[in-house]
């Protein structure tokens, strides 16, 4: 019988996510991608990550989520004045979930476009 440990568990979901994430931005967000290169897309995601656990948001499509707001605003458009919306929403203590603050974040994305 085969036993996997709660971190390989991690690691294995990571892997796959990861792969996941690189040929869903390739498909929407292809220049984007191109600028940045295979390896440059997969630290895109991994930094992403990162930046969205701090705000409680870890798993699945609204991490897909944060990481597409990254694309079309940058990287740090959670910090950028030019997007106070973002900062507003994601430090709010009043919000408790990660599926109710990324259905407010796209709000605002959509209303800025």
């Amino acid at each position: 019988m085969l036993i996997i440990s709660k971190e390989q568990e991690e690691a294995l979901y990571q892997g796959f996510f990861e792969t996941w994430m690189i040929e869903h931005l390739n498909e929407f967000f292809p220049q984007q991608c191109a600028k940045l290169k295979k390896r440059g897309v997969r630290e895109e995601i991994r930094y992403g990550i990162k930046k969205a656990a701090a705000y409680g948001i870890d798993e699945g499509p609204e991490l897909c989520r944060f990481i597409d707001l990254m694309m079309l605003f940058g990287c740090e458009f959670d910090t950028n004045p030019k997007y106070p919306w973002a900062a507003e929403i994601l430090n709010d203590k009043e919000i408790h979930d990660s599926v109710s603050r990324m259905k407010l974040l796209r709000t605002e994305a959509e209303k800025y476009f």
